[in-house]
Order: C-alpha cells, then sequence, then structure tokens
C-alpha cells in the first residue's frame, strides 16, 4: 500500500545547518517507501501551502512529536540540534525524526 504523500518543509537554507545529511535523511525515506517505482513519500520544498514541516536547529535536542501537535494547526516541528555537542544531524536520526514527524 502507498501513501502517495507529499511532506512539505519550510526553506531548509534558513531552517538548518547540515543540509545535506537533512537531505540524505529525506532520500532514505523516500528512497525506501517507493513502491513499483511510484513515491509514495515525497519531500518537497515550501510554496505557498499552510501545513508543513518546520525543520530547526533548536537548542533542545533531536526530536519532532508524533503526528500534528493539538494546538499547532499548520506546522509540525523538528529539531535537528548540533550545539553542545548534541549533533544528531546525521542521516539515520534525521530520517528518524522525520518518521516520526509523519506520525509514525
Amino acid at each position: 500500500m502507498c501513501f502517495n504523500k507529499r511532506v512539505i518543509l519550510t526553506n531548509l537554507i534558513k531552517a538548518a545547518v547540515h543540509i545535506d545529511r537533512i537531505m540524505s535523511g529525506m532520500k532514505l525515506i523516500e528512497d525506501s517507501t517507493r513502491i513499483n517505482g511510484k513515491d509514495c513519500i515525497k519531500f518537497v520544498p515550501k510554496t505557498t501551502e499552510n501545513n508543513f514541516i518546520r525543520i530547526m536547529n533548536y537548542l533542545g535536542g533531536c526530536w519532532s512529536p508524533v503526528g500534528r501537535e493539538s494546538g499547532h494547526a499548520n506546522t509540525q516541528a523538528l529539531s535537528i540540534d548540533v550545539s553542545n555537542g548534541q549533533n544528531c544531524a546525521w542521516t539515520g536520526v534525521v530520517a528518524h525524526e522525520l518518521i516520526h514527524a509523519l506520525g509514525f
């Protein structure tokens, strides 16, 4: 079964430090969910959409709530902290947090 879901993201240049590793985490999820050449999950840049994932370098660790948080109707926060030895900007960790943001 394929979700055929587009996932909208904020502008990564403003939002994150290790863009290459974040992009690798996204690619890992896209490649792992592709069935018979069909994208089941596809990450796309935000343009005018109201609902999106905000990836940030937050000084509070590496985290994302599982699924959309109540009270935050339009944005889903995801933190990839690279400060104070927290550096979790690794492909597997990014993919793990993205999966949480998607609700898994």
